[in-house]
């Protein structure tokens, strides 16, 4: 003896006019899901409420009937490890504690280079194109760049630059 589960939500407001007729109800062919019971239409795919696929799983299913070979119940395990980490954790509630947290944070904050500080403590011929490239080499790559470009275009001055600041 077979159980079937049927769900249904009724909304009592949106009953059908009265000058609406219903001729009858249509009717739906259906199938049960081999996997969990549930009772769904011919033409879904895949069941509702497990997932299972009714175009693959069904031949795989098949040769499990005819061979009487019983699959067992899947398990699922969810590993909430890193949730013993976070309840781990240990906060100092002081308020200097969240001072310097907070100080700390605002370091992290600076944007970069704006512009370039050791300017004026050199007294060098310097060139647009030069501080260009210095702002680039700080922005971009923090300081870490090979300057390659033609000879007499001032990567010296650039190298200098970017070690000042």
């Amino acid at each position: 003896m077979t159980f079937e589960r049927i769900e249904w939500i009724e909304f009592h407001d949106l009953a059908p006019a009265p000058e609406e007729k219903r001729t009858g109800q249509r009717a739906v062919s259906a199938r049960h899901c081999p996997k969990c019971g549930w009772l769904d239409t011919a033409m879904a795919v895949e069941c509702f409420r497990c997932g299972f696929n009714f175009i693959v799983e069904n031949r795989d299913l098949e040769f499990f009937k005819v061979h009487q070979i019983e699959l067992p119940r899947t398990e699922l395990y969810i590993d909430n490890g890193y949730q013993k980490l976070l309840d781990g954790r240990r906060h100092d509630p002081s308020p200097e504690a969240y001072a310097l947290r907070l100080r700390s944070e605002a370091m992290n904050l600076v944007q970069g280079f704006d512009k370039l500080i050791s300017l004026d403590e050199v007294s060098i011929d310097r060139y647009p194109h030069q501080e260009r490239a210095v702002l680039t080499a700080l922005n971009e790559m923090r300081g870490q760049v090979l300057l390659a470009d033609e000879v007499g275009l001032g990567k010296t001055i650039q190298a200098g630059l970017i070690l000042k600041e």
